[in-house]
């Protein structure tokens, strides 16, 4: 089953700065997850949300239980996303 995604105003402004062929590698990547039951996303072990690996970024998710939704909070690059969290 299909859960909806949301995205947050941060996760927004975080794809509007990347180009456009990337932001749209992420958008397709995220659209497959879905339809494949996110069998990536992984715990990230000392905060309450998860991680999604896309090429060299890293989308942090809020999967919501009980709901059929997740809100993709931040899009960042490895390099720097767990030295912001």
């Amino acid at each position: 089953m299909a859960l909806k995604i949301l995205w947050s105003e941060k996760a927004k402004k975080d794809l509007a700065k990347m180009d456009k062929n990337t932001a749209l590698r992420i958008i397709e990547k995220l659209k497959s997850a879905n339809e494949n039951g996110f069998l990536f996303l992984e715990k990230i072990q000392w905060r309450d949300f998860f991680k999604y690996r896309v090429g060299k970024y890293r989308l942090f998710i809020d999967k919501l239980s009980g709901n059929e939704e997740i809100i993709v909070n931040a899009i960042m690059p490895r390099k720097n996303a767990y030295k912001n969290l």
